[in-house]
């Protein structure tokens, strides 16, 4: 009896050592229930690279994503290329350009200048020659002789003296520094019953022109040709060309 119950303990060991030494043995697939027609099964990525052959499987793993990443989401497709957007061209400032004048001395067209200078305008003085006033004739046309001479004769029956008669018998009735004076002497000749008639009279004097190119942006109102023309009437500031 003893001895039998050395060599159950004995077989007892030595079938624990033959299971310690044996591998565990592979977990039953689970039975699943056949899809239907038309459906993929799931495949997970570690199952994949197992059945894919080893060539394959660095195309799979160098693939992107199919959308950004952790989204999970595929990536939409690229559009059509937007043309970018041209730069509006510059506006191109035409410059403007004048003459101021007429300027009587050079004295005057120097300081003129000197002050458009300062003001940022670029400016040219050139000379010139222009006709001014000289003053008012009053005369009656060339006439007769005889005709000449009854009108001496009345004009002195009314006491005007200051007369001359030129070439062709023309009477001149006097030269004004004034038209107010010229005019006056006009209305009396004619209620005397004569057609008188009134003449300006012209010299040529030396005039000076400022030619300047106006700064774009500036404030016109408040431009210093402006301020000059306000400050003397006689003159005044045209357009001119730029060439």
């Amino acid at each position: 009896m003893k001895y039998l119950v050395y060599l159950l303990v004995v077989l007892n060991l030595a079938w624990f050592a033959w299971q310690r030494t044996q591998p565990p043995p592979e977990p039953r697939a689970p039975r699943l229930a056949p899809l239907p027609e038309g459906v993929e099964p799931l495949v997970l990525l570690p199952e994949r690279k197992r059945q894919e052959p080893e060539a394959v499987r660095p195309a799979l793993e160098a693939e992107p994503p199919p959308g950004p990443a952790g989204s999970g989401e595929p990536q939409p497709e690229a559009g059509p290329a937007v043309p970018p957007v041209p730069e509006p061209e510059p506006v191109a400032i035409v410059p403007v350009c004048r003459t101021l004048g007429p300027v009587a001395s050079a004295e005057q067209a120097s300081e003129l200048v000197a002050r458009l200078s300062a003001e940022a305008y670029p400016t040219i003085l050139r000379d010139g020659e222009t006709q001014v006033p000289a003053g008012y004739q009053v005369y009656l046309r060339p006439m007769s002789g005889e005709q000449a001479r009854q009108v001496v004769a009345r004009l002195q029956e009314a006491g005007m003296t200051d007369y001359f008669v030129g070439r062709n018998n023309r009477i001149s009735l006097g030269i004004f520094s004034s038209r107010q004076k010229a005019e006056q002497r006009r209305r009396a000749i004619r209620e005397l019953g004569y057609d008188a008639r009134l003449d300006t009279r012209y010299r040529t004097r030396k005039v000076y022109w400022i030619d300047f190119q106006d700064v774009p942006g500036r404030d016109d109102e408040a431009a210093a040709w402006r301020q000059i023309l306000a400050s003397d009437p006689a003159l005044e500031a045209q357009r001119v060309s730029c060439e």
